[in-house]
């Protein structure tokens, strides 16, 4: 019964796994407008998250097979995924924390020029 409930779960897993929603995220990283960059920063960490995740998920589920006598499903492609998603994963959290920087700088010139503007 263990083993029945084991393979049941490595089934379903393996499925999860693959399924990690690359696709459905990787379009919305094409826009590039500035209104929504950070909405997409959140969205390409998320994905990140999830990545890990899977890659975690798989070394315990192969850890799990170890130690049950099964044979250790090859779950590469995950770490495949995470290798490929990585160039994204910098881009976006350089032009982020840019923007962020760009942000905080025309703050402070504003506030500058308004200083400067009631000292008059």
């Amino acid at each position: 019964m263990l083993i029945y409930l084991h393979a049941r779960k490595r089934t379903h897993t393996h499925k999860r796994i693959e399924h990690t929603h690359v696709s459905k995220h990787t379009h919305t990283l094409t826009h590039t407008h500035s209104d929504t960059h950070t909405p997409h920063q959140h969205q390409v960490k998320r994905l990140d998250e999830r990545l890990r995740k899977a890659d975690a998920d798989a070394q315990l589920y192969n850890a799990r097979e170890g130690l049950l006598g099964l044979p250790i499903t090859d779950y590469s492609h995950v770490g495949n995924l995470i290798d490929l998603f990585d160039p994204f994963l910098q881009f976006w959290t350089t032009s982020s924390a840019w923007k962020v920087r760009q942000h905080n700088s025309a703050s402070l010139q504003s506030c500058s020029a308004l200083a400067s503007g009631m000292r008059v």
